[in-house]
């Protein structure tokens, strides 16, 4: 696992982690969402907003999965979310919980 504090976009992230063959972190359950905050955002030496996740929004049903195509086993969305107007999952540092941004946008990552 590692922790890129380079800000990319998520595609650009999500191959960066491929070169590695490694992927976009993703937690499977509220125990690895709470220690991939402490993992990745609190290894950066000044914490970011957030990092990118392995998820994201498939266009024609709004449906969220993760990297590989499956449904998302967990989620915890922050109260409002998701914005069905973004496709690209971060975790916030600060709060624990998963907002959408559009994945154009620039974020750190933490590959696994």
């Amino acid at each position: 696992m590692y922790t890129n504090q380079k800000e990319l976009t998520m595609q650009d992230a999500l191959e960066s982690c491929k070169k590695e063959n490694l992927t976009l972190v993703l937690p499977r359950t509220a125990e690895d969402n709470n220690g991939m905050k402490t993992k990745a955002c609190d290894s950066f030496s000044q914490q970011p907003y957030g990092i990118w996740m392995g998820a994201s929004k498939r266009k024609n049903d709004n449906k969220y999965l993760d990297v590989s195509g499956s449904p998302l086993k967990f989620t915890n969305w922050a109260t409002d979310q998701p914005d069905t107007d973004s496709d690209c999952v971060v975790l916030s540092c600060m709060y624990k919980a998963w907002y959408t941004y559009g994945c154009t946008d620039t974020f750190p990552y933490f590959c696994q």
